[in-house]
Formats: structure tokens, C-alpha cells, sequence
């Protein structure tokens, strides 16, 4: 285990000095992140753009607070950020071997936990990047881990998964719809413990006090304008794309409603009539919507990390949606980017079969889901909110719960085929001795 450790700090320091003499370039939501928390610091202003370009209502809503405060935390340095975020993807490594702990023992699971650990370069190479995902994936992780520690006290416990779930909603709005299970949380230690647990309701106060910061820039009282973002841009997107065709994805998207708000009248304009028709458009193509969803969820799983891999090595990828050309039926245009990595698509390949793997052990582990029903909640929600894009990096925060339950599955397994082995070698040793 301690070579592992060093082959990924090495891996972590090889990706850190790359990104340094490359001069990676900050993709899209990178900006806006570093953005944001310039104009906090310099403005008082929760906005995600420079402010001295045409104002865009919607990048007032469009990041939560912690990002940002975390990229002023490390004084806006970008290379103090990558090597924070190399030092949190070293704790996670250490509570998911302390998780894996809880429930099984064995060298060999550690061991595979070490090596599809280091073997995720999604996860690494987010050390590298400004996104929410990774710090998020550590809360996910760490939360998770509390549930199942037995050494803390059930009050104890109230109180740290009620202050990591508002740590969560602040790093990423993907917390939203989880909002929902807190009453029932709340009604459940009421019944069983005759007391009410008030830190469950902390996300609430994270969720009203950045609501009200953005009523006073936009007059709208939301949380983040991501949820219509994120429903003009996929959801009624590609439902669209599945349903007609490529060609009338592109035309949907031209629709003069999804036009830039450039005050607060047009901004609730577009607030309402964006949602309207991208509800309609989904609800008019149920079908559609239901199979890119769960075809989402399913390549969320499997990716593993084009977007990543392709844009860490410089090539080109955020105007080149392949899941948008797939649905869209052009698969040539989709095999054509994959072939433009050229020797990157072999290493593209070989993480696949890592993931098929891990899925593999994932299915295999449901027989254990009596002991470990929390950790399939855990990552079953981020599949389904997460829903059509299917990227590798929206997955992340339920990963390492993820490759936990693959490595349970991946040990029974191995634990089969080591015991048919063994009955294979009593029964020929039987055979040859009656016949000797």
C-alpha cells in the first residue's frame, strides 16, 4: 500500500508539472469560477463574468458561494489551488481506505481499491482544474463515511451530516433536489429518538441566504440559474436531438426566448418563457427524454473521461458534444472526435475496460445491499439528477462511494472463481485417482 500511496503522489506531481509547462487552458466554468471570486472580493458582487462586458443576468445566479470563497482562500493562485486539490484527492484516498474498513478486512480488497484509485484519471486530473466536483466529491465521501462510523454518537453525527450537507448545496446546486428528504430526516429521529435534530436544517440556510442574494441582483428568489440553464442547454436539448434529429437541436436552440437577459425584466421573461417551452418539449417527447436520461446515467457510469483526457492533452472539446452527436445520429462525426485524440483514443480504451470492470463488480455487489443500502442511495441519486449529460465528471462526487461497492463485488468475485478453482483441482485429483 505505501508504493501505491507514492505512485500517487507521483501521478499527482506528473499531472501538476504538465499542467504547468503546458499552460492548460482554463475552460469555460474555470473562468467563471476565478471570475466570481474576483468580483467578490473586488465588487461585493456574486457574478460569474467580468463586469465591464454586457451585463448577463443569468451569471448573477450561476455559481454558489464556496467555489469562489475556496479560490480566495488560496489568494486566487492557481497553482496554489492544484496542489490543495492534489492534497484533498490524498484524504479522500485515506477515508476510502478507513471507509472500506467498515465493511471488509481483506489485503486484497485494499489493494484493489489502491490500484482503481490511482487508475482514475478523471479523478485525478481534476487536481489540475477549477471545478466544484472534486471538493464535492470529498464531502459526499466523508459524509458518507460518517453515516457508517459506529464510534460516533448518533447526535454527533446529526450535527456534522446536517453542516457537511450545507457545505455540499453551497459547493454545487446537484444538492437541490436532496432538499426534499430533509423533513422526512427531521420526522424520523422525532419518531425514533423523541428529539429534533435543528442541523439537518443548516442546507436551508445556505439555500435562503444565497437565494437572497441573488433576488437583490436579479428580483428572481433562486438558488441558481443552472436549473434552466441546464434545461435549455441538455435536457430539452437532446430530447429534441433524439426525437427529430441533430439539425433541429441546433434550430431549438436558436429559439429568440433563450436570447441573453440583459435586465431584470428580461431576465423574468426568460426565466419563464425558457422553462415553459423546454418543459413542453420534453413532455411532448416523454420517450425521448426517459432514454436519454437513462442513457445518461448509464454512460455517466462508463465514461471514462473523454472530456478530461482529450482536453488535459490540449484538444479541442467544449463546443464538440458527443453525446449530442450520438443521440443526434451522427455517428461518424462521433467516431471522428474520438479518432482525433489519435494514441490518446488507446488510453481512452484502457480506462473503459476499467470501468467496465468497476461496473461489473458494482452488479455483482447489489446481493450485499441489505448491509450497504445507504452507499447505493448515495450514488443511485447522483445518477439521477444528474440525468442526460453523462459526463465522467458529474459523476464524481459519488465515485469513490462508487468504487467502494465495486471493490465489495470485485472481492466476491474473485472469492468464486478462487473457490470453483479449488473445486476443479479436487475433483481432477479425484478423477486421476481412479484412475491411476
Amino acid at each position: 500500500m505505501k508504493r501505491l500511496f507514492l505512485t500517487l503522489i507521483l501521478a499527482l506531481l506528473a499531472i501538476f508539472i504538465y499542467s504547468f509547462l503546458s499552460g492548460t487552458l482554463l475552460f469555460k466554468d474555470q473562468q467563471e469560477y476565478l471570475q466570481t471570486a474576483s468580483n467578490l472580493m473586488n465588487n461585493n458582487l456574486l457574478y460569474s463574468k467580468n463586469t465591464t462586458d454586457f451585463i448577463d443576468y443569468r451569471s448573477f445566479a450561476k455559481r454558489p458561494l464556496a467555489i469562489p470563497l475556496y479560490v480566495l482562500f488560496n489568494h486566487q493562485n492557481i497553482y496554489l489551488i492544484r496542489v490543495s486539490q492534489a492534497t484533498v484527492i490524498l484524504l479522500i484516498f485515506f477515508i476510502g481506505l478507513l471507509f472500506l474498513r467498515v465493511f471488509t478486512s481483506t489485503k486484497r480488497s485494499f489493494l484493489l481499491f489502491g490500484v482503481l484509485f490511482s487508475l482514475n484519471f478523471t479523478f485525478l486530473v481534476h487536481s489540475s482544474f477549477v471545478f466544484a466536483d472534486l471538493l464535492l466529491s470529498a464531502i459526499v465521501t466523508i459524509a458518507t463515511f460518517l453515516y457508517f462510523d459506529k464510534r460516533n454518537a448518533e447526535k454527533n453525527k446529526s450535527i456534522w451530516l446536517g453542516f457537511l450537507w450545507a457545505i455540499a448545496l453551497a459547493i454545487k446546486p446537484v444538492l437541490l433536489p436532496s432538499l426534499v428528504f430533509i423533513p422526512f430526516l427531521i420526522g424520523y429521529y422525532l419518531i425514533k429518538k423523541n428529539e429534533i435534530y435543528w442541523t439537518f436544517l443548516f442546507p436551508f440556510l445556505v439555500y435562503f441566504f444565497t437565494s437572497s442574494l441573488n433576488y437583490q441582483n436579479t428580483g428572481r428568489f433562486e438558488y441558481s440559474s443552472m436549473t434552466t440553464i441546464n434545461l435549455v442547454q441538455y435536457n430539452a436539448r437532446l430530447t429534441i436531438a433524439d426525437a427529430f434529429g441533430y439539425d433541429s437541436a441546433m434550430a431549438f436552440s436558436e429559439n429568440k426566448a433563450f436570447t441573453i437577459p440583459r435586465s431584470k425584466e428580461e431576465y423574468a421573461r426568460y426565466k419563464v418563457e425558457a422553462s415553459t417551452i423546454c418543459t413542453t418539449a420534453i413532455l411532448d417527447n416523454i420517450s425521448s427524454y426517459i432514454k436519454i436520461h437513462v442513457m445518461g446515467s448509464v454512460k455517466m457510469v462508463l465514461d471514462p473521461g473523454r472530456f478530461e483526457l482529450y482536453s488535459y492533452f490540449g484538444l479541442p472539446t467544449e463546443n464538440d458534444s458527443l453525446t449530442e452527436a450520438f443521440i443526434g445520429g451522427r455517428y461518424n462525426q462521433a467516431v471522428n472526435q474520438l479518432k482525433d485524440g489519435g494514441w490518446l483514443i488507446i488510453v481512452f480504451l484502457a480506462l473503459l475496460g476499467i470501468s467496465l470492470l468497476k461496473l461489473a463488480g458494482f452488479i455483482f455487489s447489489i446481493k450485499t445491499i441489505g448491509k450497504t443500502w445507504p452507499l447505493f442511495v448515495v450514488v443511485g441519486y447522483f445518477m439521477a439528477v444528474t440525468g442526460p449529460v453523462g459526463a465522467a465528471r458529474l459523476f464524481l462526487p459519488g465515485s469513490v462511494v462508487f468504487l467502494i461497492i465495486s471493490v465489495l463485488g470485485l472481492e466476491k468475485m474473485l472469492y468464486f472463481f478462487q473457490k470453483r478453482s479449488k473445486r476443479q483441482n479436487v475433483l481432477s485429483k479425484f478423477f486421476f485417482s481412479l484412475f491411476p
